[in-house]
């Protein structure tokens, strides 16, 4: 069995308590062996019950479940681990399955998995015009195929489409809000745009552009903030990111930590130099934050708001 390890925040923390965002409790290796399967994360459920878990091609998807240590295999779809999405309840995931026709084209789906009966179905039949894939309120699930937004209600009820969407389509950003999609490249065309993400609160948009650095704004793209050289950052709440300072020698990473920062520029460092922490998913309620390692091994912190 696994044994919890505690950090000692003084030793863990590479900045001083003024600048403390997160008081960090705890660490925890997940129980799974790494394998092919299981490299990487793909998602992290709101409640932070379970992990979903894919290989580095991103191809299939694994549940680890954190109370029972089990693992489950819930797809072999190519592509499935590529911007997978868990409803609000945890209770349903959207994924996408990547396929290639006899002309040596790319298609991609987009199929709904229902985490109770592991059934799954298709939601939108193969495209090459995929650009976006979501989840809105009441489990519904959000397609943006040819800058048209559909939404769909996985569970009876209304289909709701409050939540803007921000998708990358060929290392430029496109925002999809209120059915209308736009080009979003604050920084101008000219750049490329990776690691996009809307604000819990669906107020902001979160990106990293190559040679610049990251940045979050508003919709609008007012109140522009500049966040540094954090790579794969993730929303922690509305005010809060936590991405990865790496480091490399031009053929593999040497070194990487997680780290926490606040829109308005605190930052602090949540791992030490023991592992090469990277790639960061928090679960809904800010508790938890899962990250890799380089060899397949999947680690938690235990965290709260200071």
């Amino acid at each position: 069995m696994r044994k919890l390890l505690l950090f000692a925040l003084a030793g863990a923390l590479a900045t001083g308590a003024n600048s403390q965002v997160l008081k960090v409790t705890g660490i925890e290796k997940i129980a799974v062996e790494p394998t092919e399967e299981t490299a990487l994360i793909a998602g992290f459920s709101p409640a932070g019950d379970y992990l979903l878990l894919t290989s580095p091609s991103k191809q299939g998807l694994v549940k680890y479940d954190l109370t029972t240590k089990a693992t489950t295999t819930l797809t072999h779809a190519a592509g499935a681990g590529v911007a997978t999405q868990i409803s609000d309840d945890g209770k349903s995931v959207i994924f996408r399955e990547r396929s290639v026709n006899a002309d040596h084209l790319v298609f991609t789906a987009v199929k709904s998995l229902d985490m109770a009966t592991l059934q799954s179905r298709e939601l939108l039949a193969p495209t090459r015009e995929l650009s976006a894939v979501a989840f809105d309120r009441n489990a519904t699930a959000i397609t943006v195929d040819k800058g048209k937004m559909k939404a769909r209600a996985l569970r009876g009820g209304n289909a709701v489409q409050s939540r803007p969407v921000i998708a990358n389509v060929n290392l430029k950003l496109e925002l999809t809000v209120d059915g209308q999609t736009t080009t979003f490249t604050p920084q101008g065309e000219e750049h490329n745009y990776i690691w996009a993400s809307i604000s819990p609160n669906g107020e902001r948009v979160l990106y990293y552009v190559s040679g610049l650095g990251c940045f979050s704004c508003r919709l609008d793209q007012s109140d522009m903030r500049s966040l540094g050289n954090l790579h794969a950052p993730q929303w922690l709440d509305n005010e809060t990111v936590v991405g990865m300072h790496d480091e490399d020698n031009g053929v593999y990473t040497t070194a990487s930590a997680i780290i926490a920062m606040t829109l308005d520029g605190r930052q602090q460092r949540l791992t030490d130099d023991k592992l090469i922490a990277m790639y960061p998913y928090a679960n809904a309620d800010a508790s938890k934050i899962a990250f890799s390692t380089p060899e397949g091994e999947t680690y938690i912190l235990s965290i709260a708001k200071q």
